[in-house]
């Protein structure tokens, strides 16, 4: 205690000095060099002290900024995780649900009508003609049965019903056989008549037949993208189940016999970024220290392990994302493909001459228009880019640890 007093005696002294007579002179005894040695250590530790200080605030602030960083990467991937997934199964419903514009559906129904005249002719007339000129038995009596039962055949609602065939073809086959039927009891019908009408009717076979390929592969890829689309839709119901257990969200239960499409839109009426939003501003009040007013951003992803785990398993929603634009984009290759069928059935009718080329021209124009009407409605209804959008604001590339 002496030797401090003397320390601060001598500094008083050696101030005093030096301020009030301006001395010109340095005291040079070694007490006073050691206690200025000693005033330069001093100062020293002060500067070092300080430094340390400053660089453990900083060490401090910046741990906090990194909790803080985390945090909201967590936040803004999970709000906007969840409003993916309704995005998404909102999607899918809608491309499983699509059907062909009115119009579209209408022109196709024509072209395979055979009562329709959309080609310059009609079916079921042509075939009533043409058994005329070429069976024409001699027996006139025999003639009209004949011609009478074709007709009865064209206008049979039985007919219509055959499964796998258009209605053309199963009134030309059945057609065929009665001819046929009829030859070999009548021997006024010869095979000569029956192949000379069989050719005329093939003329016109081939053109329902291309149709009906072009109908019947529509609709199978249809079918099969239908079946695709609920397996994604199953996956994704999956997910939601272990995202919602995440976010200790309870969902409702689903019912053995509720369609999935029914049950989903009711949990996403309610499971939406506004749910996710509020939940963490309850999160953020709860973990907000009351003196200091800092939100502990380090406690929040310590206590609540699920908002880690629910950012990291969020690869997977992009996973089923990116699956369904595959599904999206296949679907106008299928209604592509079908386009390229449809006109091959028209190049049929062209080339075998039973129907005019200007007419052809015309149809091939309508199905044009009408399908290209279809994609935008479609483009329209799915509003892809808006999920696409929505993927884009999830960094899940970034795992949170």
């Amino acid at each position: 205690m002496k030797n401090i007093l003397l320390i601060f005696l001598l500094i008083g002294l050696t101030s005093y000095c030096f301020g009030q007579q301006k001395a010109k002179y340095t005291l040079q005894t070694a007490d006073s060099v050691a206690i200025l040695d000693m005033l330069n250590q001093l100062e020293s530790l002060r500067k070092l002290s300080e430094s340390n200080n400053t660089s453990l605030n900083g060490l401090l602030t910046g741990k906090e900024l990194e909790f803080k960083e985390k945090y909201e990467i967590v936040k803004s991937n999970v709000t906007n995780g969840t409003e993916t997934f309704k995005l998404l199964s909102t999607r899918i419903i809608d491309l499983k649900s699509k059907n062909i514009n009115d119009d579209f559906e209408k022109l196709i129904n024509d072209l395979n009508n055979p009562e329709s005249q959309i080609l310059g002719f009609s079916l079921n007339e042509k075939v009533v003609e043409m058994v005329k000129v070429n069976i024409n038995p001699q027996r006139t009596n025999l003639g009209g049965k004949i011609v009478a039962a074709a007709d009865s055949i064209t206008k049979s609602p039985l007919i219509r019903s055959i499964p796998q065939l258009t209605p053309a073809i199963s009134i030309v086959t059945n057609i065929i056989s009665l001819v046929r039927s009829t030859g070999i009891v009548k021997s006024e019908i010869d095979q000569t008549k029956i192949k000379r009408l069989e050719n005329a009717l093939n003329k016109y076979v081939q053109y329902y037949i291309a149709l009906n390929n072009a109908n019947q592969g529509f609709n199978y890829n249809v079918i099969h993208q239908i079946e695709e689309l609920g397996l994604l839709q199953q996956k994704l119901y999956e997910q939601l189940i272990v995202y919602a257990n995440f976010l200790n969200y309870k969902l409702p239960n689903k019912a053995d016999n509720e369609k999935l499409d029914i049950y989903l839109v009711n949990v996403f009426n309610k499971f939406k970024s506004d749910w996710t939003k509020q939940y963490f501003v309850e999160l953020e009040t709860k973990y907000t220290n009351p003196q200091t007013m800092v939100v502990g951003y380090d406690k929040i992803l310590k206590d609540i392990s699920g908002l880690k785990e629910a950012n990291n398993r969020l690869e997977e929603l992009i996973y089923l994302v990116n699956q369904f634009e595959f599904q999206y984009n296949e679907y106008f290759n299928i209604l592509a493909s079908y386009h390229a069928n449809i006109e091959k059935s028209l190049d049929i009718a062209k080339q075998n001459g039973i129907a005019r080329d200007e007419l052809i021209v015309k149809q091939k124009g309508e199905f044009t228009k009408k399908k290209q009407l279809a994609i935008e409605t479609l483009i329209v209804d799915i509003n892809l880019q808006e999920l696409i959008d929505n993927k884009k604001t999830l960094k899940y590339t970034a795992r949170v640890l």
